[in-house]
């Protein structure tokens, strides 16, 4: 992946979901990707807007994976207030209870499978292909 300089008027997520493409292309052109085998898998750093870039790239067969900031706390939406409740209301409510450790006790599949690392940018972006 090429680096690019931003002007102050262009769209960060734009200008990265057009060279996550091209390196998609790159990778079917060159053969290291067909139809049938499991999808691109890209993965992000935290500044990236992960949700957009997915709704950009839906008609890429990729599944990108952002990482989350470590201070970042996930909260369920604020329960209604009781009637006649005063002061101002609460914008968020207890933390969701999600696991630290999510993957945790995970099933892994077995059977060896071939990783290629297609493109490492300094900016936090890793596109990887995995096959069996």
């Amino acid at each position: 992946m090429t680096s690019v300089r931003l002007e102050p008027a262009d769209d960060a997520t734009a200008v990265t979901a057009t060279q996550l493409r091209s390196v998609v292309d790159r990778l079917i052109t060159a053969g290291h990707w067909t139809v049938g085998e499991p999808e691109i898998l890209i993965v992000a750093d935290a500044g990236y807007d992960v949700t957009r870039l997915a709704f950009i790239l839906a008609d890429l067969s990729v599944i990108l994976l952002g990482r989350l900031r470590s201070d970042r706390v996930l909260r369920l939406s604020a329960s209604p207030r009781p009637p006649g409740t005063n002061g101002r209301a609460s914008t968020s409510s207890t933390p969701s209870g999600c696991s630290s450790r999510p993957w945790a006790g995970t099933a892994r599949r077995s059977g060896p499978r071939k990783r290629r690392i297609a493109g490492v940018g300094r900016a936090g972006i890793v596109v990887l292909v995995v096959g069996r």
